[in-house]
């Protein structure tokens, strides 16, 4: 055997071995540094693309709420006027307008609720 002991004799082959064993070590602790810093910076990346979800979840939910406000303003509006004028003019409120208003207000609250689930991803 050509391996250093201790108060022996080193050869050349016995001190190559050492610092192959030495430099294996250290590049498996650079490839193991490396790995690390890779994971950290894969960590760091999807929170920061978790924030940005979260943030365009935020305002689409946002513009989804001002939508169904402005339309619900506007079918109160448009109905109150309607039944006014109506009824100004000593008319009935035919029964179709109703049933038509109704059904246009569901349809459209249905199609918000199918958007918002499948933005936020609820079952």
């Amino acid at each position: 055997m050509n391996s250093a002991r201790l108060g022996g004799r080193v050869t050349p082959a016995s001190r190559n071995r050492d610092i192959d064993d030495t430099e294996k070590q250290i590049v498996e602790e650079q490839i193991s540094d490396e790995e690390q810093k890779a994971l950290a910076r894969l960590t760091h990346a999807t929170a920061a693309d978790q924030e940005k979800l979260t943030e365009l979840k935020e305002s689409y939910a946002g513009a989804v709420l001002r939508f169904m406000w402005t339309w619900f303003a506007a079918v109160v509006v448009l109905m109150l006027s309607y039944f006014v004028y109506q009824s100004g003019l000593g008319l009935e409120i035919p029964k179709e307008v109703i049933i038509s208003i109704f059904t246009c207000t569901a349809v459209v609250v249905g199609l918000v609720g199918y958007i918002l689930k499948g933005l936020f991803g609820t079952k």
